[in-house]
This record gives structure tokens, C-alpha cells and sequence, in this order.
């Protein structure tokens, strides 16, 4: 403290530094997604039904596209299956 009763610069400085570090952490837990909670891609769960029982979106392409092109969607979809799993997910910080 200095002589008026105001703290020095420092002290000042060192309290406004302590201030920023416990906000820090409040907006970092805040960002983390919390246990429970699934961050995976893709977020929507249409499409995470659909990537996780690929013999749906076979179905669901037979429907749309008629039996007559079955086989071919079938076979671009399983290159596109191939394709994603040599993909490797984006690290998390």
C-alpha cells in the first residue's frame, strides 16, 4: 500500500492478473463439453445413425434410387466407407 491508501501499481498489477487467470479458467471449463456429453463429428444424429449402421443408408439408397441401382449405390458406398476410415478424426485440445 502506498501512503494514500491506494495499492502500489504492482500490487495493483498482480490483483488485475489473478482477476484474468480465474476468468481464464471460468471460459475454459465453459468451452469443454462436459463428461456425459458426446463431441464427436458429425453432430447431427441423422447422420451419425446413418455412418454408424451403414446397411441403413444401403437401405434407405435402394428405396430412393429403385433396385435397379442398388448394386452401383451400393458399391459407391462402400468406397466412400473405405475412404472415411483411412480418415483420421481431428485431434482435440
Amino acid at each position: 500500500m502506498t501512503d494514500g491508501g491506494k495499492p502500489s501499481l504492482s500490487e495493483q498489477r498482480q490483483s488485475i492478473r489473478g482477476q484474468l487467470l480465474l476468468q481464464r479458467e471460468v471460459v475454459a471449463q465453459q468451452l469443454t463439453p462436459a463428461t456425459g456429453v458426446q463431441s464427436r463429428f458429425p453432430r447431427s444424429m441423422t447422420m451419425r445413425l446413418l455412418i454408424d449402421r451403414p446397411e441403413l443408408l444401403a437401405r434407405l439408397a435402394t428405396l430412393l434410387a429403385g433396385a435397379r441401382f442398388a448394386g452401383d449405390v451400393s458399391a459407391t458406398l462402400d468406397m466412400l466407407r473405405q475412404l472415411a476410415r483411412r480418415r483420421s478424426p481431428l485431434p482435440m485440445k
